[in-house]
């Protein structure tokens, strides 16, 4: 049961670790321009910081999955408090690293499109809401450069 458990938690994580290409319109640069501009956005992702994301989740979930399995442990007798405390630790922690990579990854494919339109690709697979609440530094220098021509 353990090494079943291990190898599902290890196939969730890697599979987060995926970062698609984004979906453009069409556009007027060639397949090398294109290919380099998503080269140095696909930079930009790594960034990103998982580990916090990771962290911070598998912390809270940790949590959360301790006190559930000490009410569980309470409300049962078939097995003890301590027992259902570890087993909730384990799998809030497992679920909680799960769910932050999952966050982490879908704020670097939101990173990695916003520098694409950036560069002046149209996206199609994302909301342009979404885009447009990721701030990178080409957006702060290009937003000093505005106020700048504005004074």
């Amino acid at each position: 049961m353990n090494r079943l458990t291990l190898i599902i938690c290890t196939s969730l994580l890697s599979a987060c670790s995926y970062n698609a290409a984004p979906v453009v319109g069409s556009h007027d640069n060639t397949q090398l321009e294109y290919e380099q501009d998503l080269a140095e956005c696909r930079q930009k992702t790594q960034q990103v910081d998982k580990s916090e994301a990771v962290r911070t989740s598998a912390t809270n979930m940790a949590l959360i999955g301790t006190a559930a399995g000490a009410i569980g442990g309470l409300l049962t007798d078939d097995v003890g408090m301590g027992e259902s405390m570890v087993w909730g630790l384990a799998l809030g922690a497992g679920t909680g690293a799960a769910i932050g990579s999952v966050k982490a990854t879908q704020t670097q494919a939101l990173v990695l499109r916003r520098c694409m339109e950036l560069k002046g690709y149209e996206i199609l697979d994302a909301e342009v809401e979404d885009l447009a609440s990721v701030e990178l530094e080409a957006d702060t220098q290009s937003n000093n450069a505005q106020q700048i021509a504005a004074n």
